[in-house]
């Protein structure tokens, strides 16, 4: 009893900051069901349960979408936070429950990660800033209550987690330092492969950074290594993405109303304007 008491003083600032973040949440659990503008979280879910009780592991093609012709929605669209959700469905049988933990997971964990990133800079204190400010960013609000953008909050989530085990990586250049990076861009890649196009270049620059303060050659070979394996780890979804991607219309994702062009906020939107409210995105007319 005295060890978990001390272990409580000893990272009060953790707890406090945890006990911040956990009030994010409060939305969630204030009704019964929440609306955001990607509002197909449940029916994922539905179906990514439906490919476990079929035995079809991984999950590829899913049987009712598509006008109940199937659709290879996880074959494209990455699957892991509905892995996740699956444990919580199968052990309580609640979608809507499992999608609240979904984005519970990430939004905690956000704090969670930044804070152990922040520690080895900062210290308590500036840890305690730096992961409260990350939970609490507008950008996390916009995607947690108004969007509901499942795959980008898990992104979100392993940044910081990404960059903490690249830290951890340039202190010490052990194989369980290249593990835990390779699991965390593991992750990435499987909960969001647009953020991992992105995060992945700026990566390799915050990986040159490093080298260039330590010359240790044997971190990048690591680092790169770790990222190599991170790869693998995601493999049976990144390949048959990429491979399989010419038998999709995937070309009508980047134009008209998919086109990024046709969803910029305008100064009235931004700033003056109290909802956003339901309805798609769409251009503002000045």
């Amino acid at each position: 009893m005295q060890k978990i008491k001390l272990f409580f003083i000893n990272n009060k600032l953790f707890w406090i900051g945890l006990i911040l973040s956990f009030s994010l949440l409060w939305p969630f659990f204030a009704a019964p069901y929440f609306s955001h503008h990607d509002d197909v979280q449940a029916i994922r879910l539905y179906e990514m349960d439906k490919c476990i009780k079929d035995l079809q592991i991984p999950c590829r093609w899913v049987p009712d979408l598509g006008g109940l012709y199937g659709y290879p929605l996880f074959n494209f669209y990455a699957p892991l936070p509905y892995y996740f959700g699956e444990i919580f469905y199968l052990l309580g049988g609640s979608l809507i429950f499992s999608v609240k933990i979904m984005f519970g997971f990430a939004a905690i964990f956000s704090y969670v990660f930044m804070f152990l990133l922040a520690r080895r800079f900062w210290g308590d204190a500036g840890a305690l800033i730096s992961g409260v400010a990350y939970s609490f960013a507008p950008y996390h609000a916009f995607d947690l209550y108004v969007r509901g953008a499942m795959g980008e909050m898990w992104a979100l989530m392993i940044f910081p987690a990404i960059f903490w085990a690249l830290v951890r990586l340039k202190e010490e250049t052990r194989v369980t330092n290249v593990l835990i990076l390779s699991i965390t861009v593991g992750v990435l890649f499987l909960s969001h492969n647009l953020s991992a196009m992105i995060f992945i270049p700026i990566l390799f620059l915050a990986i040159g950074f490093l080298y260039f303060q330590t010359k240790n050659l044997r971190f990048v070979r690591f680092s790169v290594g770790a990222l190599i394996l991170g790869f693998v780890i995601s493999a049976f979804y990144t390949i048959p993405a990429y491979f399989e991607k010419d038998l999709v219309h995937i070309d009508t994702t980047t134009f008209g109303y998919f086109s990024y062009t046709e969803h910029f906020k305008g100064f009235r939107k931004l700033f003056l304007e109290r909802s956003w409210g339901w309805g798609s995105s769409i251009r503002e007319v000045p």
